[in-house]
């Protein structure tokens, strides 16, 4: 490489590939490079947190928490990643670094501008345009568990029951 050539790529705009920034990260942050992304110890302040049935069923504070124990998903179980998503590629790459990184890297993300990062998103759309595969992906890759809920699980015939339902969603998903 020339250094006319280096220097117009420095001047121009230089793409830099998720697996290469996910590389850095993990150099920088000194945790190991896995194969579906980057593996944080605890010791790190990583979020990598597996709970078995048993404490997820623990946390549970009353009977419409305990009802939706059953559709929590630990990372490891889920298996979807970003490279199993055909397209979207701007928006996984939205979702990377908005999510992702800070579900990985936490301590990057706590002082500064970087503690001003998106604390969730809302994917909307119409049926079969994988929201929910990006969902899991996110999920997987950052290392947090996944509670699938449909509106089955928070309606409710009774009065008051449903808006119980949905206030456990959110107390459960906060634990």
């Amino acid at each position: 490489m020339t250094a006319d050539s280096l220097e117009s790529e420095i001047e121009g705009f230089t793409n830099i590939s998720a697996e290469c920034l996910e590389a850095a990260i993990a150099m920088v942050c000194r945790v190991g490079a896995t194969r579906s992304g980057v593996g944080v110890s605890s010791k790190d302040g990583g979020m990598d947190v597996r709970r078995t049935r048993e404490e997820i069923s623990a946390l549970a504070q009353n009977k419409h928490e305990t009802a939706l124990t059953s559709q929590v998903v630990s990372a490891g179980d889920i298996g979807v990643s970003y490279d199993m998503i055909g397209g979207l590629n701007t928006v996984k790459e939205l979702l990377r670094e908005s999510v992702t990184y800070p579900l990985k890297y936490p301590h990057l993300y706590s002082e500064g501008i970087a503690r001003e990062a998106v604390k969730g998103v809302l994917l909307f759309g119409p049926p079969g345009t994988g929201k929910t595969m990006l969902a899991k992906a996110v999920a997987t890759e950052g290392g947090a568990t996944f509670l699938s809920v449909d509106a089955s699980s928070v309606e409710n015939k009774w009065l008051g029951e449903s808006e119980k339902n949905a206030k456990a969603v959110f107390t459960l998903a906060r634990r």
